[in-house]
């Protein structure tokens, strides 16, 4: 029988600070209202860096379902900010289909 794998429980709790070399950087979770800055965030990249996005959350039809599926749960967004400045964002995006045809 195989060996059972605990899960590893880690807890963060929002917004939180750190210290790198003489910037704050400020990580928080991303609210409806953030949808503009990280729209202009997105707008600002390359086009190569622009394909390389999930969505192209620099349309706002597409911005609005992201924070749509922010408020139902499915997706959590952490933004970081440097010296009060946007500077990225991470996401984990999920559902409750497990398999499909």
């Amino acid at each position: 029988m195989a060996e059972q794998i605990s899960p590893v429980v880690i807890k963060r709790t929002f917004p939180w600070s750190d210290k790198v070399d003489d910037h704050t950087l400020t990580f928080r979770l991303m609210a409806p209202d953030d949808g503009p800055s990280v729209s202009a965030l997105a707008s600002a990249q390359s086009e190569f860096d622009q394909a390389m996005l999930r969505m192209d959350i620099t349309d706002p039809n597409v911005m609005e379902d992201w924070i749509d599926n922010i408020r139902a749960g499915r997706t959590i967004t952490v933004l970081v900010d440097c010296d009060d400045k946007l500077i990225g964002y991470g996401s984990l995006h999920h559902n409750e289909i497990l398999w499909t045809s």
